[in-house]
């Protein structure tokens, strides 16, 4: 099963200053450890485009430590800011690791529309999140042997196999989630 979840906040703060900050949101981040800017550019009508790799590390729950073998986990960030429009994207997903997860942001921000435009405040921002563990294109897939969730002794072992049934996974979806929300609550404040 797929974990959706949507948040949207306003930040008290103009478009061109939340634009601004993006650059520096992961100076001494918890988890994000380094950031490479693997190509940036303005194209013909003056939208900036940029592509950067995020290598991420941290503590990982014990329940999932078997099935993380590889860290960091690295996840490509694009974005496109266009300042005529006020408008901004980010879209997030992890390049590896994907035999285990796929997760995946895509925001936006814009001027709120309940916004004073004398004030020139409020950002709208809207992030979707979405996490899916052992996808069906992995080597996790439904195992016929391991399916029949009233095998004895079978366990979460149900869970990993059946891919996107199991309890593993529902708490793999959730964690990941969290992760990826966790900074949304913090910068609304």
């Amino acid at each position: 099963m797929v974990k959706i979840q949507r948040q949207v906040i306003v930040y008290q703060h103009p478009f061109d200053a939340v634009t601004a900050s993006l650059w520096s949101k992961y100076d001494g981040h918890k988890h994000v450890k380094e950031v490479h800017v693997l190509h940036r550019h303005i194209d013909e009508d003056g939208r900036l485009h940029s592509k950067r790799l995020l290598a991420m590390s941290g503590n990982i729950p014990a329940i999932f430590r078997p099935f993380v073998p590889l860290r960091p986990v690295f996840m490509l960030e694009t974005v496109i800011v266009d300042p005529e429009r006020q408008l901004m994207t980010v879209h997030t997903t992890n390049i590896n690791m994907t035999e285990l997860v796929n997760a995946t942001s895509n925001s936006r921000y814009c001027p709120d529309a309940g916004a004073s435009p004398e004030l020139d405040m409020g950002t709208r921002y809207q992030i979707d999140i979405s996490v899916e563990a052992f996808p069906s294109h992995s080597s996790h897939a439904v195992d016929p042997v391991a399916s029949d969730s009233s095998a004895e002794g079978a366990g979460w072992t149900v869970g990993v196999r059946a891919g996107k049934t199991g309890y593993l996974a529902s708490k793999l979806e959730g964690w990941v989630a969290g992760k990826l929300l966790g900074n949304v609550n913090k910068g609304g404040r």
